[in-house]
This record gives C-alpha cells, structure tokens and sequence, in this order.
C-alpha cells in the first residue's frame, strides 16, 4: 500500500495562525465563598464539643465508688429502657 500527497496534509497545519487569547485581569476572575449562619452555628458547637474529655471521669469515679460501697443497685427494667432510648 503506497499513501501519497502527504505534502498536503503538512500544509493544512502550517497554514493557521495562532489563536491568541484574550488576557483576562485579576479582578475578573475569583472565587467566591460564603458560609452560611447555620454552617458557622454547626461550627462552634463542634468546637465546644470537641474539647470536652470523651469519658466524664467524674461520673465514672461516682460509680466506681458506689460500686465499693455496696450503694449502686440498677434494675433490669432501668438497663432495658436505657437501651430502649438510644434505638428511637
């Protein structure tokens, strides 16, 4: 298989002038970002709920200690609502 006039195809490219693009300022050309009332809201209570401790130490000594002292009795009826309140 022979290809011929390639000579023609070189000349189709050659022929173009460059595309100049238009410059565009600085002014013209910006992002815009804005945060709405209740994002901001969101943000601070996370930040307010980020720094408190994971575990309230004090609830847990206040049992550990009732615990010791004989004092800390828990019904099955109580356990059994307290699992009851998290799955609604």
């Amino acid at each position: 298989m022979k290809i011929s006039n390639i000579g023609n195809a070189y000349g189709i490219y050659s022929r173009k002038p460059a595309v100049s693009r238009k410059k565009t300022s600085v002014s013209e050309s910006y992002d815009n970002f804005n945060v709405s009332d209740e994002a901001r809201d969101f943000q601070t209570a996370f930040k307010a709920v980020s720094s408190l401790p994971e575990i309230r130490e004090d609830k847990v000594n206040e049992i550990k200690e009732k615990m010791k002292n004989g004092t800390y009795n828990v019904t099955a009826e109580a356990v059994a609502e307290k699992m009851c309140s998290w799955l609604a």
